[in-house]
């Protein structure tokens, strides 16, 4: 399929299990050793235009999503921030008059707590989620869990078939 990001972290996790059967004892040698790795395929060249971020933002109410997930998606324009750490925003993360979203280190992927500014859009859409929750997560699904980034993926590439489908016909 041309997947070399997934074909590499598949080699890393058998060479791990392999490694680990021949620590316990369950192997006599490590059938890895000396293996390559597939090279993953890291660079990204393609980025949405800016016609095509418009396009998006402009289909959100009529595609379909599960609540919170056109707010996630515009927050994602707006901040840069990665899927998770918008999706599981809590209210303490929110410094409005800083006019700041601060992620803590333990929400980040690189595990430096850092501070993401708000642009005007950004705030707007935070303060109409802010309204009413005090300590919570500004996207909730129970009583103390917040929308996972999976499940937006999930919801956008629904509605993207779903687009394409209608294009089909």
């Amino acid at each position: 399929r041309g997947a070399k990001t997934e074909a590499s972290r598949c080699f890393e996790d058998i060479r791990a299990v392999v490694r680990w059967a021949v620590g316990r004892g369950v192997l006599d040698r490590d059938v890895t050793l000396g293996m390559k790795a597939p090279q993953r395929n890291n660079a990204r060249d393609r980025v949405l235009s800016a016609d095509e971020i418009k396009e998006v933002i402009l289909s959100l109410p009529t595609a379909g999503l599960r609540p919170g997930v056109d707010d996630v998606v515009r927050l994602l324009f707006e901040t840069a921030c990665r899927v998770s750490e918008v999706a599981g925003l809590h209210t303490r993360e929110i410094d409005f008059k800083a006019d700041l979203i601060r992620l803590p280190a333990e929400r980040v992927k690189n595990g430096l707590a850092h501070t993401v500014p708000l642009t005007a859009p950004a705030k707007l859409i935070l303060e109409r989620l802010v309204v009413d929750k005090k300590d919570a997560f500004l996207f909730p699904t129970g009583e103390d869990t917040c929308l996972r980034a999976d499940v937006v993926g999930n919801e956008l590439s629904k509605a993207q078939n779903g687009i394409e489908a209608g294009n089909r016909r």
